[in-house]
């Protein structure tokens, strides 16, 4: 991956084993998939761009 991509996997390092919340610009909710991230909520608007809120296991398992 390319320099986001590289960013993500080394914050999930420090983070490590503890679950992890985001609020993820709608259009980028596929790229937080790929790390393990689930859909938490109801879409919202917020500044005009659509936002979703993301939850990660504490395990770094997707959460159902």
């Amino acid at each position: 991956g390319g320099h986001a991509g590289r960013l993500m996997t080394e914050a999930l390092a420090m983070v490590g084993d503890r679950p992890c919340v985001l609020e993820a610009q709608s259009h980028l909710v596929g790229f937080y998939a790929r790390y393990g991230f689930t859909v938490g909520g109801p879409e919202y608007v917020e500044d005009g761009i659509p936002h979703t809120p993301m939850r990660r296991a504490a395990d770094g398992k997707r959460v159902a």
